[in-house]
């Protein structure tokens, strides 16, 4: 009872305050994420564009995560998402997230098989993809970026 009191106090917070991030998060043919507390693979080129995509905002992402990323200054090391900014872009491998606090996902497929124990959901019911683009990577054949935003209830 106490855990239901308390996650639905923080869906009130959210909904009073209104704070949406934009998730970023890399995936196997099988959605898989992470195996055994580790990361699947990692690729300098999807970097690089992570960074485009991005622009001119911050980058936040737990302390596993920045060892990735110590080439780029303009990373920020959180594991606390509810200090996030607005429209924040959060780079998600081992961190826990609440899917109601995500207003876009920016999903980096590595169009391969790897043995996987935690896996990204299906997004399919909740978001509408939007934008996709492919290309080779430095480590990777093929890499593809999906730009997926929450469906409006509306429609």
């Amino acid at each position: 009872m106490l855990l239901c009191l308390k996650n639905i106090m923080a869906i009130a917070e959210f909904i009073y305050y209104n704070k949406f991030m934009k998730l970023i998060v890399c995936v196997s043919d099988n959605n898989g994420i992470m195996f055994n507390h580790r990361r699947q693979s990692q690729d300098g080129i999807l970097r690089e564009y992570l960074h485009k995509i991005v622009g001119e905002n911050k980058l936040y992402m737990s302390p596993y995560s920045a060892k990735m990323f110590k080439e780029h200054p303009d990373i920020v090391v959180s594991e606390n998402m509810d200090k996030l900014p607005e429209d924040a872009y959060y780079f998600m491998e081992d961190a826990e997230v609440e899917w109601y606090t995500i207003s876009e996902i920016i999903l980096c497929r590595w169009n391969r098989d790897y043995p996987a124990d935690r896996f990204l959901p299906d997004i399919k019911f909740e978001f509408e993809l939007k934008d996709t683009v492919g290309f080779k990577g430095s480590s990777h054949e093929k890499i593809t970026v999906e730009r997926w935003e929450r469906r409006n209830e509306k429609n």
